[in-house]
């Protein structure tokens, strides 16, 4: 399936029949280096082409420096989180990747508790996996709850037309624009105030993803890096950020983040690389943003994809034990 967005008419997105981005799948099952790629905006790339979005050129960085056959997968849903990461990776087991890396970063920290309040199960069976609608769905006066047709809850196209929606259209959903997910950077709003546990209930689903991509024999990798009002003063970018609601002094550069982030994942045993420092040696870092969407711009994208080849390049997954947590690659 094809989709020209209107406002990047370079773009076209192409939904292969696995639901994510991209061409179909060549079939193989034994690819030597296949990585599945998970998480929201920043992932799923949709104001840049398939080739210079962070699978794409990550896979592009990893073919210079090995024979071996090479798929990274864009499996990136717009407004996705940990806790619908999970609930929807039991049916992206069945591509056998032999890596799962997963970008998180503080507006899914937002995003979790939209989602988390509409978790239900599939149906009556006490035992079904949950499943969580899209808050657009919900209507001002709800009845009983009806699980979606399996093809609209694993269409990522879908996915993407309710992120569009939930931003372009606020005025035609059933609830306000904050609780549908719009407002993705309260947190930096109030970074005076302690967020670490709604941080905490945002990685949470983390440990079950862990668990079950290991139990496909596979590692997990978490990542992440600075938004825009981590590094740059709002004041350059007045458009987005009123489109976004931030208030307040940025950059909003404290630490706290990324530690809570950081913290976590050594915890619970998670592979975690966070190049925030990376990115804020950079002589202009409002290069590394979107001016139009709260994402990575081409070059920052390149420059998170450089990131994560040196880290798996000089730390092998096949050399990982679970117990073992380290951070930022220099």
């Amino acid at each position: 399936m094809r989709l020209a967005l209107s406002d990047t008419a370079a773009v076209t997105l192409r939904i292969n029949s696995a639901g994510l981005r991209g061409p179909e799948l060549s079939g193989e099952s034994a690819v030597p280096w296949r990585i599945l790629m998970l998480g929201d905006d920043t992932v799923f790339g949709a104001e840049l082409s398939e080739r210079q979005s962070l699978p794409g050129q990550l896979q592009q960085l990893i073919k210079t420096r090995t024979e071996s056959s090479v798929e990274v997968l864009n499996g990136g849903v717009p407004g996705d989180c940990p806790l619908l990461t999970m609930l929807r990776f039991p049916d992206l087991e069945q591509l056998q990747p032999k890596l799962v890396i997963l970008h998180f970063d503080m507006s899914d920290v937002d995003d979790d508790t939209v989602y988390r309040s509409l978790l239900g199960a599939t149906d009556t069976d006490a035992d079904a996996r949950p499943a969580c609608l899209h808050p657009s769905l919900r209507s001002a006066n709800p009845g009983p709850a009806l699980p979606l047709p399996g093809w609209l809850q694993e269409s990522a196209v879908f996915r993407h037309s309710f992120a569009a929606l939930r931003h372009d259209v606020p005025s035609l959903l059933s609830i306000t624009s904050e609780a549908a997910g719009q407002q993705q950077f309260t947190w930096i709003s109030d970074h005076g105030e302690n967020r670490r546990l709604e941080t905490e209930h945002a990685l949470r689903p983390l440990s079950e993803l862990r668990r079950a991509v290991e139990a496909t024999g596979a590692k997990l990798l978490v990542i992440t890096c600075p938004v825009a009002w981590q590094l740059v003063d709002g004041r350059r970018i007045p458009e987005l950020t009123r489109r976004c609601s931030i208030r307040g002094a940025t950059p909003c550069a404290g630490r706290e983040p990324f530690l809570a982030i950081a913290e976590f994942c050594a915890r619970e045993r998670i592979r975690f690389m966070d190049v925030s420092s990376r990115f804020q040696e950079q002589d202009e870092p409002l290069e590394l943003f979107s001016r139009t969407s709260p994402v990575l711009s081409a070059k920052g994208v390149a420059l998170y994809a450089e990131a994560i080849s040196e880290y798996l390049f000089t730390n092998p997954p096949g050399d990982w034990e679970t117990s073992e947590n380290t951070a930022e690659p220099r």
